[in-house]
């Protein structure tokens, strides 16, 4: 529900100013790095915020003049640690897919896999999690590209059958080479 509603937050200014194509993303390799905050929670048990910073890799194609998909991969340190929870490092693969909304920005969504550590109450996890969420990405200055993504990364079974849930609001910056 949170998810949601930051996303029409974010996205509503930038969808209402026009609906002209003109040119994708971009094509090829892309490197960059993001920063944001983050809400853990355990079901049934603590929540934790704190920071991230991640960078990131991809090859994107583009679709015709207004769309494209991506593959992606991450890392992400993360600052979350409070009341017995502690999110640590997590890597992970995904793919975008996106499309044009103005001449100079773009919306996407993502799903991929994560692989996240950490501490819970009960001890230590290394587990599998499923990452998904939307995006607005935007020209940035010169040859850079800007980027907000909300997303949530569900792992299951890390504490005695508990799920930990991790939602995620991240600026970045990209650049193609």
């Amino acid at each position: 529900m949170m998810l949601t509603r930051l996303l029409g937050i974010v996205c509503l200014p930038i969808l209402s100013a026009g609906l002209a194509h003109a040119q994708t993303a971009g094509e090829g390799l892309y490197l960059g790095a993001a920063g944001g905050g983050q809400l853990a929670s355990l079901d049934g048990g603590p929540e934790a915020d704190g920071g991230t910073l991640e960078g990131f890799a991809g090859y994107a194609f583009e679709i015709g003049d207004s769309a494209f998909v991506a593959g992606e991969v991450n890392y992400t340190i993360s600052g979350a640690d409070d009341n017995g929870l502690d999110l640590d490092d997590s890597y992970g693969v995904g793919a975008l897919a996106g499309y044009d909304v103005t001449r100079n920005t773009a919306v996407y969504g993502r799903l991929g896999y994560q692989r996240g550590e950490g501490e819970t109450p009960g001890g230590n996890f290394d587990e599998d999690g499923l990452r998904y969420g939307l995006g607005v990405d935007m020209d940035g200055p010169a040859e850079y590209r800007l980027r907000i993504e909300v997303d949530r990364i569900e792992y299951q079974d890390v504490d005695g059958g508990a799920d930990l849930d991790a939602d995620r609001l991240s600026v970045g910056v990209y650049r193609f080479f």
